[in-house]
């Protein structure tokens, strides 16, 4: 009578370590193929971005020379925003609609601003990374703007001094 011996490459721990084995070498040879399909960096970029010319180039044309900094030249144009009346800025995360209204609105208006938005858009669903606009005259709101998707916005006026509620395509 023959005893019929397990097959040690058929069952076993050995098995499970190679097939985890296979499915990360899988993963990695994905990952490789996600890096190489991305655009190569290009190191002409700054030249790019001031025109092709050098600074000694740009001077002798009378321009002022770009601003090295990208975040600078957001800064100053968030700041001119701000002059004007108009706060932009994106959900935070934790960050509620009410937190966020307090900042321009005193409690009541705050209250009365989510209960007019509450049979159109619930300010209850506010997402974090979702834009923002609040415009100002003074120390009154005007306007608030929030980007419910990217078909949509929730758009709130205060023509008489109630709050007017609509949802908005955005147009682009």
């Amino acid at each position: 009578m023959r005893i019929p011996l397990p097959l040690p490459w058929r069952s076993g721990p050995h098995v499970r370590g190679l097939w985890m084995l296979c499915c990360l070498l899988a993963l990695l040879s994905m990952g490789v193929f996600f890096l190489n399909s991305l655009p190569p960096e290009d190191p002409d970029a700054d030249a790019i971005l001031s025109g092709g010319l050098t600074p000694e180039e740009l001077a002798a044309t009378g321009e002022d020379a770009p601003e090295g900094d990208a975040l600078d030249q957001d800064l100053s144009l968030a700041l001119e925003e701000e002059e004007k009346g108009r706060h932009a800025g994106l959900i935070g995360t934790g960050d509620t609609a009410g937190g966020l209204l307090q900042t321009w609105l005193p409690p009541k208006d705050v209250h009365a601003l989510l209960a007019a938005c509450e049979p159109v858009y619930s300010l209850d669903r506010i997402r974090a990374g979702q834009p923002y606009l609040v415009h100002m005259d003074g120390d009154v709101l005007t306007r608030f703007e929030y980007e419910i998707d990217g078909d949509r916005k929730l758009v709130v006026s205060r023509p008489d001094g109630t709050f007017a509620v609509a949802l908005e395509v955005i147009a682009y």
